[in-house]
């Protein structure tokens, strides 16, 4: 799905059914630069430190504040130049969402 979709920005949770995170993770890296976000219940420093060593470009603890979530997604997507229809997640009316 993702190397046919080519997203933007890639959200995946570490305990997944059938392919965790981390093996999602490792997969797409292997055709892809595409960002890549984990969001995850797991607040083990090894464990955040294995999964950026193994290609995410971020990390993320649950709960995570929407707000949070989105400056971390606009930041990667700004760096990567890869948002497609802006430059940045917006509101319903086409203004950037605010990190606050």
């Amino acid at each position: 799905m993702i190397r046919d979709d080519a997203p933007d920005v890639v959200i995946l949770d570490l305990m997944m059914p059938d392919m965790d995170g981390w093996q999602i993770c490792k997969a797409v890296r292997e055709f892809s630069q595409v960002p890549i976000i984990i969001l995850s219940a797991l607040n083990d420093p090894s464990m955040i430190a294995s999964v950026l060593d193994a290609g995410a470009d971020d990390y993320l603890t649950k709960p995570t504040p929407s707000r949070v979530l989105i400056a971390h997604v606009n930041r990667l997507v700004n760096r990567s130049g890869s948002l497609h229809s802006s430059t940045s997640l917006s509101d319903s009316f086409g203004k950037p969402l605010p990190a606050s």
